[in-house]
C-alpha cells in the first residue's frame, strides 16, 4: 500500500470536490499546500486561486484561500471520466 503523502491527500481532495482551502489543509496538518500546488502545477494542473470570506458558527469572520481546478492532466481527467460513466451506470467498451 502506498503511503498516504500530503500531495496524495491534496489529489484526493481535489479529485472529489475540485477545490482545495489553506485553513481546510492546516486544519488537517498541511502546512505546504503551496509547495504542493506549484508541484501539481508542474504536472499539468491548472488553477485559478483567490481569498473567500468566511463566518465561523461563533460569529467571527475571516479570509480564507481556496485553490480550485481549472484543468485536471489529462490521466486524471481519463479517471474522472471513468468514475462519471460508473456512477451513470454506462458501461466503457474501449
Amino acid at each position: 500500500m502506498e503511503k498516504l503523502t500530503q500531495k496524495i491527500w491534496v489529489e484526493g481532495i481535489l479529485f472529489e470536490t475540485k477545490k482545495i482551502s489553506r485553513n481546510h489543509c492546516l486544519q488537517n496538518y498541511v502546512s505546504r499546500l503551496g509547495a504542493i500546488i506549484a508541484k501539481l502545477k508542474s504536472e499539468g494542473y491548472e488553477f485559478d486561486a483567490d481569498y473567500v470570506e468566511y463566518q465561523t458558527l461563533m460569529g467571527w469572520s475571516g479570509k480564507d484561500y481556496v485553490y480550485r481546478v481549472t484543468k485536471f492532466p489529462k490521466a486524471v481527467q481519463d479517471k474522472l471520466y471513468l468514475i462519471q460513466e460508473k456512477k451513470d451506470g454506462k458501461s466503457s467498451n474501449k
